[in-house]
């Protein structure tokens, strides 16, 4: 019964992206707020894109080409890039899990692009009829929702079938969709009614209206804490509101003035609400915890062309769009950090994203992205090389990256595949997830249809401890290089809120579930440096991946022995030194003997991880995983300390606590060499390293 729920649970989990539950809070949809009558002055392009603060990796549209880019918000490396329409079509993206969902605003159409497979892999397929330039998608993990800001309609959608859910509603809202539309961390679409000032919420299919929250015409919507946060401008208010009864958590004030057009946005971690207003040039602060809205940056002076404020880090990152800036605030100390310039100056919008604890730039009208870490510092990116556009890419249906692939006109049937081999958008991704190993990734400049690349196969490998992994659970790592030249050196972003971390060898632990993109960047010996990405997948501690049939060893570095917890070794004696000295006089000799003992001092040795066994020389026996083994040694005596595991063939990487130093050969650190002068405690925490193969390499920048 217990293997049975467990296997239930991994397929729930590695299924599909609707069975994760959420630890992380997320990052914050913003709104554009002004008086009554006026039009949202922010480009209605470009709706609030809302990115897990624990991703690291994220889409960005490049409309001039007809593409989207996976960007990696850690390295800032190019992941991959796919295209999805005709160029110059303007494009909005979701993002649903690690996929992509890409309205094509020109088209009236949606394409899903597989996080796992980076292809485009569903669609195009027209999901509301007649959707033109109002067309946006909304989206969260498991989640996704279509809206026509033009003809107000809204429709709920599978996010891997992009088919229909549900029916299609009714909604007048600003035709910009920042001015009220928003997805909440559970998943909930909120939408705030432009002419009657309703609330609408709506959880897959199910929806209800909250009516008259607002002044009509004078509310907008954001988050705060996760919580949808609804700003009258005629009052100058804001109410955060219970997402399940509608009604009223916190209120406060917004420090503007009357008729003063704001824009908006909210943190994710902490109760704050921010208020840029451009005709100023300032940053507002309310807090609804402790109350008060008078808390105000200078930004630069009245007048400066503001777009809405985004939260990541303690930070507080503004655009301006006139002159290609973003203004960096750190809220704590209500300090400028830095106003960076990023973009040309000129740009009419551009996007600014929160992702892993920075602010994430896009410009989809050019090659030109990048990253603002917290102090002000930027990261520049070329989503392409903009003298060859197609190069290295990936379509939706082999062809040149010039033409959109079809577009399926059923907005009720089934969407066209877009995957040869994958009739089934979700057998495709789920055979991945269930296979237990890495996904395998197509990389720019290594697609299926480069005969030579992949007649030579992948460039790098890596050794991974266990996949799926589970959450909490320390994972080892290694990258090794096909041709067996030596790697030199190595830098990791492992997907999640940490940042890069450097090491031909490494362990890391995800906290949370998900799905989790893997950037390796490998330098070998010989000066040629490779890229390449994989995903893992990471279940919950209390549901395990199921037993596999592979002879391959546990992978589970908790994995708990099933011996005896404590085994104590008998003493070991040895004979007592002795030191003899002689004295001699003229008449007498006399010959002391002196005995000196040295002291017996113990080495607690715990064993945890896979199966496997640690050996104490001299004489120290054998302690196995699960126990706690208590040796007895001669004081100040050399101890080789040797970790082995029970299957042969595989490597070992061992997690030393408490050792001083460790012998390394070529693949793994399982020795530690001390000399034992005092009572010590010793820890081995054995990971076995299994290979998993990688994708070819990833061209960066």
């Amino acid at each position: 019964m217990a293997q049975r729920n467990a296997l239930s649970g991994l397929r729930r989990h590695l299924g599909s992206f609707g069975g994760w539950r959420r630890a992380a809070a997320l990052g914050m949809a913003a709104t554009t707020v002004a008086g009554a009558g006026a039009m949202a002055t922010q480009a209605p392009g470009y709706p609030p894109s809302r990115v897990g603060s624990a991703v690291a990796q994220l889409w960005l549209a490049s409309s001039a080409v007809g593409q989207v880019a996976l960007v990696d918000a850690s390295t800032g490396d190019v992941a991959a890039r796919v295209a999805v329409g005709q160029a110059r079509h303007t494009l909005t993206v979701a993002q649903s899990g690690g996929d992509a969902l890409v309205a094509d605003r020109a088209a009236g159409s949606v394409t899903r692009v597989s996080g796992a497979t980076e292809r485009a892999v569903t669609g195009p397929v027209r999901v509301l009829p007649d959707a033109g330039t109002g067309l946006s998608v909304f989206a969260d993990v498991g989640v996704a929702y279509a809206v026509d800001t033009v003809k107000g309609a809204v429709r709920s959608l599978d996010p891997l079938t992009l088919l229909p859910r549900g029916r299609t509603l009714s909604l007048s809202v600003s035709p910009d969709p920042l001015g009220g539309i928003t997805t909440d961390a559970a998943g909930r679409l909120w939408a705030l009614d432009a002419g009657t000032g309703d609330l609408l919420r709506l959880d897959g299919t199910a929806e209800r209206v909250w009516p008259g929250v607002s002044t009509p015409g004078r509310g907008r919507l954001t988050l705060v804490e996760g919580w949808p946060a609804v700003v009258d401008t005629s009052r100058r208010t804001v109410e955060v509101l219970d997402p399940g009864t509608g009604g009223v958590r916190s209120r406060g004030c917004v420090g503007m003035r009357a008729g003063e057009p704001v824009t908006v946005g909210g943190a994710s971690d902490t109760g704050l609400l921010f208020a840029v207003s451009r005709e100023r040039g300032v940053l507002l602060v309310t807090d609804l915890v402790h109350g008060g809205c008078a808390r105000m940056v200078s930004l630069g002076p009245a007048g400066l062309d503001l777009g809405r404020p985004v939260y990541a880090g303690g930070r507080v990152f503004v655009p301006e769009y006139r002159t290609g800036r973003v203004h960096v605030v750190d809220v704590a100390t209500d300090r400028l950090v830095g106003s960076p310039q990023v973009l040309p100056a000129g740009l009419a919008a551009f996007e600014l994203l929160p992702c892993n604890g920075v602010a994430v730039y896009n410009d989809p009208t050019s090659q030109r992205a990048g990253i603002v870490r917290l102090d002000g510092a930027t990261v520049p990116m070329s989503k392409y090389d903009p003298n060859h556009p197609t190069t290295g890419l990936e379509t939706a249906s082999g062809g040149d990256g010039t033409a959109g692939p079809r577009i399926e006109d059923r907005v009720s049937g089934e969407p066209r595949v877009e995957d040869p081999g994958a009739e089934d958008p979700r057998a495709a991704d789920a055979g991945a997830r269930s296979s237990g190993q890495p996904a395998r990734t197509t990389a720019p400049g290594a697609s299926d249809r480069d005969g030579q690349r992949e007649a030579a196969g992948p460039t790098l490998r890596v050794l991974v401890s266990q996949s799926p992994a589970i959450a909490g659970t320390l994972v080892g790592l290694r990258v090794l290089h096909r041709t067996g030249v030596p790697v030199d050196t190595a830098t990791w972003a492992f997907g999640d809120a940490t940042g890069p971390v450097d090491g031909v060898t490494v362990t890391h632990t995800w906290r949370t579930e998900g799905v989790y993109r893997i950037r390796v960047r490998a330098t070998t010996v010989t000066g040629v440096t490779e890229h390449a990405t994989v995903t893992l997948f990471v279940v919950p501690a209390d549901e395990p991946p199921p037993a596999t049939t592979s002879p391959a060893p546990t992978t589970v570095p908790t994995l708990t022995g099933t011996l005896a917890p404590t085994t104590t070794f008998p003493a070991i004696t040895e004979p007592a030194t002795t030191t003899t000295t002689t004295t001699t006089t003229t008449t007498t000799t006399t010959t002391t003997t002196t005995t000196t003992t040295r002291a017996r001092v113990t080495l607690t040795l715990q064993v945890t991880g896979s199966d496997g066994s640690v050996n104490a020389a001299p004489g120290g026996g054998s302690c196995a995983t699960g126990e706690t083994c208590t040796m007895t040694f001669t004081e100040g005596e050399d101890l080789t300390v040797h970790a082995t595991i029970a299957a042969p063939g595989f490597v070992t990487l061992v997690d030393w606590t408490g050792c001083p130093q460790t012998r390394t050969d070529q693949w793994s650190d399982d020795t530690c060499l001390l000399t034992i002068d005092q009572d010590t405690d010793l820890t081995a925490d054995i990971v076995v390293l299994r290979e998993g193969t990688l994708p070819p390499p990833v061209t960066a920048g």
